[in-house]
């Protein structure tokens, strides 16, 4: 906002200083990072928040921020199974050092062009978790017919998450699982850094799902068909 001015305004600041109950930190993540689905079907992902501060965050959920044609909501989950537990979009406390697991339900009820939405993350006495794209994002899309609907998901060598590149020029790999939970269709798989800017090269080929080996050209991209339920892979 711009202000226009002919007289003279004094700004008054007002530091807080934290109190002890003040959770320093929470995180989150999202898996899958996408869903493609019919309109007036639900496309659900998982999530979980970490409190990573020394006191208990209190009240902790999840509003949607994108503003997209879908209603939403959220539940806690069983770790261990990812079975629902609770009611809907009741908030939890989240101990110091642990992790919540929740389920996240968007119902859209028109179509959405392919969209990355943003959710918040937060608890009544922390600062809402880092919105990173591709971590605690979801990039949906909805159509009015049914589409293929990729579900993926990643391993590395180390089972974190992180793909280590051990110097200059050096090189390191990292394994995609996928299944189509929707139609059958001819995909085109690539990889991205997102918002990063990163001096990586990145190429891929689909494999064989029990040998690891590569059953198709390496390239920046590859072309499949995937039938409903199929589950390739690639590398």
């Amino acid at each position: 906002m711009k202000l226009y001015q002919t007289t003279i305004v004094t700004w008054s600041i007002l530091f807080l200083a934290p109190s002890s109950s003040w959770a320093q930190s929470i995180a989150a993540a999202i898996l899958p990072s996408s869903r493609s689905v019919q309109v007036g079907t639900f496309a659900t992902a998982f999530a979980t928040i970490v409190n990573a501060g020394s006191v208990t965050a209190t009240s902790c959920g999840i509003s949607l921020v994108t503003a997209i044609p879908a209603t939403f909501s959220f539940q806690t989950t069983n770790p261990l199974t990812n079975q629902p537990i609770g009611f809907p979009n009741i908030p939890v406390d989240i101990p110091p050092g642990a992790a919540q697991s929740f389920v996240l339900s968007l119902r859209p009820n028109s179509p959405i062009a392919s969209t990355d939405v943003r959710f918040s993350f937060n608890c009544s006495n922390t600062n809402p978790a880092p919105i990173n794209t591709g971590l605690n994002t979801l990039l949906l899309s909805a159509s009015s017919t049914l589409v293929p609907d990729i579900v993926a998901l990643a391993a590395t060598t180390t089972n974190d998450g992180i793909v280590s590149v051990p110097r200059t020029n050096g090189v390191a790999a990292f394994a995609v699982a996928t299944v189509n939970v929707g139609a059958n269709g001819s995909i085109i798989a690539s990889a991205g850094t997102g918002g990063a800017i990163l001096p990586v090269n990145i190429s891929l080929c689909q494999t064989n799902p029990v040998t690891g080996q590569c059953i198709s050209g390496t390239g920046p991209s590859v072309i499949a068909q995937i039938n409903a339920f199929a589950t390739p892979t690639t590398f």
